[in-house]
């Protein structure tokens, strides 16, 4: 698992990856706790927090997911067709949207359109290389250019080319798991209370960065000196406990 470098190790970031674990790991219907106490960021509430409902509620939005007919084989939650509004009133701030599971599954792609879309992606490195060289000059682009950076960059580009092609995107699905996810408190309401805050004011940062790029300059470089609270531990890599052991070798 990736973390963007500003939420590793904070309780923001587990969050977040629990929310991505929601729909196909019983273990994000509870919260990380020390000693018995949930672990709390500020304005969170554990208040009527039931594991054993969350566990409950999320069987049913899995049983309409296996229902359907495609099924997904992947989702990205985002703000796909949502709209972030906000509005200030009494000197109170309200915003309104919620996430959205934009569902898709992979799609065969024949031999032909393979070749076409590697073309196309060779065609767009080239020319982006050769617009480093002008700006750059020659010799500042070659060390720039390395081998590895070419293939990333390349793998990037016929990434996007292809995507298209490859991927079918579920729109019906889409909308019943986000609704059912919505309608059933985000399964784990800590959780989703998280999420929605953090699609929220990201859609907020991103309009008065827009509006006023100095003044959030200036509050992106206050946030440098608040301290978090609350440090825990990311994890990067987790282990399925159904999966057959491999024995240590001495």
């Amino acid at each position: 698992m990736n973390y963007h470098d500003s939420f590793r190790d904070t309780l923001l970031g587990l969050r977040l990856m629990q929310a991505d674990l929601l729909l196909i790991d019983h273990n994000a219907c509870n919260v990380p706790d020390d000693r018995g106490t949930y672990l709390l960021g500020a304005g969170e509430n554990a208040a009527g927090f039931n594991v054993m409902e969350n566990e409950r509620v999320l069987n049913a939005v899995v049983g309409l997911i296996e229902r359907a007919q495609p099924t997904f084989e992947s989702y990205v939650i985002c703000d796909q067709n949502q709209q972030v509004r906000f509005r200030v009133q009494n000197r109170l701030l309200t915003l309104e949207g919620n996430p959205y599971w934009y569902c898709w599954r992979r799609k065969e792609v024949s031999e032909e359109r393979m070749q076409a879309a590697e073309k196309t992606a060779n065609q767009i490195l080239n020319a982006r290389r050769l617009r480093d060289e002008k700006e750059l000059g020659k010799a500042a682009a070659n060390l720039m250019w390395t081998e590895e950076y070419t293939q990333n960059r390349f793998d990037e580009i016929f990434d996007e080319v292809i995507s298209p092609s490859a991927v079918e995107t579920l729109g019906d699905l889409s909308e019943q798991v986000s609704s059912a996810v919505m309608r059933n408190n985000g399964v784990n309401p800590i959780v989703y209370n998280a999420l929605i805050t953090t699609m929220r004011y990201s859609a907020l940062f991103r309009a008065v960065k827009s509006e006023n790029p100095q003044g959030y300059a200036k509050f992106v470089d206050s946030l440098s000196r608040v301290q978090i609270k609350t440090p825990v531990k990311t994890p990067t890599v987790m282990f399925d406990p159904n999966a057959p052991q491999v024995p240590n070798e001495r």
